[in-house]
């Protein structure tokens, strides 16, 4: 096997995988119509948790 086809493989690889997580990524919707228009979770203006963490205690 020559020795410049292993790292090919890995590139073709590696581009495979990028292109592939980017084709999933537009395919995301955003929410940001439930969470009053904040890219922050937990930040929307509905929100009245007061930022406390939630332990069913």
């Amino acid at each position: 096997m020559p020795s410049w086809l292993v790292p090919l493989i890995c590139l073709v690889a590696f581009v495979g995988f990028i292109w592939f997580a980017f084709r999933q990524g537009t395919k995301v919707m955003s929410d940001k119509a439930d969470n009053g228009g904040s890219d922050l979770p937990g930040m929307g203006s509905g929100d009245s948790s007061g930022g406390g963490s939630h332990h069913g205690f």
